[in-house]
């Protein structure tokens, strides 16, 4: 009896490089920041500053560009840090629940709620 043999795959949690041993999301957050970087320094060519003052200015933007594509602190990419950075400062620490007065309740409110004769009130945030 012929048994057939089947490949299992490995490494499903390695992503697969593209272009010099860069995944295809860090070399399209190097290819921004340098298109990013090359848009400032077309707008960078009229006004009145040394060559070496627009290099220096316009090499930030892909530096950083290539910072946050080859950062992986903890093992996770830099952006998402980034976002959860943005998101903690974004929300709100507490939350106050205040009742509201039974017309201002809607159908959509917890039917539970509606049923038991208390009113549904929605925690409004503060900071």
């Amino acid at each position: 009896m012929d048994l057939k043999r089947h490949e299992i795959p490995t490494h499903l949690d390695v992503e697969d490089t593209l272009f010099l041993g860069l995944t295809v999301r860090q070399v399209f957050i190097v290819m921004v920041g340098c298109a990013i970087g090359y848009s400032g320094w077309q707008s960078l060519a009229h006004a009145h500053l040394p060559a070496i003052a627009r290099v220096i200015l316009c090499a930030v933007v892909p530096l950083l560009a290539v910072l946050v594509a080859a950062a992986k602190p903890a093992a996770r990419p830099l952006e998402l840090w980034i976002l959860a950075f943005l998101r903690y400062h974004v929300q709100p620490r507490v939350y106050v629940w205040r009742p509201v007065a039974r017309e201002a309740m809607t159908e959509t409110d917890d039917e539970e709620g509606a049923r038991a004769g208390e009113p549904v009130a929605p925690a409004s945030k503060t900071r």
